[in-house]
């Protein structure tokens, strides 16, 4: 399930990247064997999706899909 693709009612743009309203900043998370993990709140979607490739290259390697 690591290689799915970005779900079509995703309204950020990026995989494992979703608006966190209480503190108004963007939020990555990413999942490994059932197990969800906070990547933390960033200014801009791209630093938040830049965090998710970094975290799903380091637990999904080869596949780790963007």
């Amino acid at each position: 399930m690591a290689n799915v693709p970005r779900a079509r009612n995703n309204k950020s743009g990026a995989k494992g990247v979703s608006w966190h309203a209480a503190g108004q900043k963007w939020q990555a998370h990413i999942q490994k064997n059932r197990k969800h993990r906070y990547l933390g709140l960033f200014d801009t979607v791209e630093e938040a999706a830049a965090a998710y490739q970094e975290a799903a290259q380091r637990l999904h390697g080869v596949f780790a899909k963007h």
